[in-house]
């Protein structure tokens, strides 16, 4: 059946819609079958026994490529939409380890802080222990012969000197301190050094 022009310029139209439905907005199928519904439809156009059938087959092929630019363009909102939500989750993510890097690094500043305080702490002790042992050592040094030997009585005999030489000697010679440490050693020939200054002196006035 011949077409006449109204006809031909309709029919033009439908298949450049179906071509842009087929080629652009069905990007995901292969060219060869993009083809095959245009060539289909063509032909079922081209033959249809009336006009009234052939407008309703353009109609009805309007209609679908209308669903498929709207189904193709939600599909591009839904793209963009997918993205928006990527990109705020993303946001509230990077939010959030920030939130905990912070809360973190506070809480290192926190352990470090304590960490400083007993440090300080513990040198504070070490110097008081320090300046107290300094003090007892000073205070010994200073000790009187008779003190340091723990004699006292008058008059003052060799026999009497020579048993408080031994008894005072008995914390602090040599043969006695070798278990002890390095420390403890040279505290311990100090105060023997001091005893044996101590009984020399003595040793000089008693009868």
């Amino acid at each position: 059946m011949a077409l006449n022009v109204f006809d031909s310029v309709l029919l033009s139209f439908v298949y450049a819609l179906i071509t842009w439905v087929c080629f652009y907005s069905i990007k995901k199928l292969h060219w060869l079958l993009k083809i095959v519904p245009i060539i289909f439809l063509t032909s079922v156009i081209g033959h249809s026994p009336s006009f009234g059938a052939r407008i309703m087959i353009i109609s009805f092929l309007i209609m679908v490529a209308r669903e498929l630019y709207i189904k193709n363009n939600c599909y591009f909102l839904y793209e963009i939409f997918s993205n928006a939500t990527d990109f705020l989750k993303n946001k509230k993510n990077k939010r959030k380890e920030e939130e905990n890097f912070n809360s973190e690094r506070k809480s290192n500043n926190e352990n470090i802080k304590e960490e400083l305080s007993q440090a300080k702490e513990r040198l504070k002790k070490v110097r008081e222990e320090a300046d107290h042992q300094k003090a007892n050592h000073q205070k010994a040094a200073s000790k009187p012969p008779r003190e340091r030997l723990n004699i006292f009585s008058e008059p003052l005999t060799h026999a009497e000197l020579k048993k408080a030489y031994r008894l005072a000697s008995l914390k602090c010679h040599p043969d006695h301190v070798e278990h002890l440490s390095e420390t403890l050693k040279e505290t311990a020939n100090e105060e023997f050094k001091k005893l044996n200054e101590a009984y020399n002196k003595l040793k000089k006035v008693a009868q």
